[in-house]
């Protein structure tokens, strides 16, 4: 994990320059599997830890892993885990680091 104002490293996620173009999401074709489809044509491994909010909300946190970099400032809150890793997609397709 970075520390909080560290200037990305090299091969950082953030250091990408990015340009891939993503189309609109639709209720077919979403965040998530724009995020698989770009992963796999770049050869980048993503994988997630989770946190879950056992209080009344019962909120699931989906924070992205590209290779073995923790991306915290992606992280993504839903009621399920479906829904949190949309919303953490969501962030990286909209980041301009792809």
């Amino acid at each position: 994990m970075m520390p909080f104002n560290a200037q990305p490293t090299p091969r950082s996620f953030e250091s990408r320059g990015g340009g891939h173009p993503f189309p609109p999401p639709t209720s077919q074709w979403g965040y998530l599997a724009m995020l698989n489809q770009w992963a796999q044509q770049k050869k980048v491994t993503i994988n997630w830890r989770w946190q879950q909010d056992l209080g009344q909300s019962r909120l699931f946190s989906a924070i992205p892993v590209l290779d073995d970099e923790v991306l915290w400032g992606y992280r993504g809150e839903g009621p399920t885990k479906r829904k949190a890793k949309e919303v953490s997609a969501g962030r990286i397709v909209s980041s301009g680091h792809c």
